[in-house]
């Protein structure tokens, strides 16, 4: 789990340095006063938004997988070691 969270975090920070609206910009100055200035201009704004959006959620993801991953190994690890003290309690008797 931790290595799949930490995947996660690399594709959001991928995923985070891309210039989505950079293509967009130059659409709108290729072609100053046409209708596609404003769709152009409005896509750029929303792939920039969507983006966003979806590198926060991944990071979030990460962090909510990294956590349940470290609260596994430690019910693991308590869980071990209830056994070892009971199998000693049992020796001992």
């Amino acid at each position: 789990m931790t290595k799949s969270a930490n995947s996660i975090g690399t594709a959001a920070d991928g995923v985070a340095g891309l210039n989505l609206e950079g293509p967009m910009a130059k659409v709108a100055s290729a072609l100053p006063g046409s209708l596609a200035v404003g769709a152009a201009n409005g896509l750029k704004g929303e792939w920039k938004s969507d983006k966003d959006t979806w590198v926060k959620d991944a990071r979030e993801h990460k962090r909510v997988t990294t956590a349940d991953a470290d609260a596994i190994v430690e019910t693991d690890t308590l869980t071990g070691q209830a056994g070892k003290n009971r199998r000693e309690m049992m020796e001992r008797y």
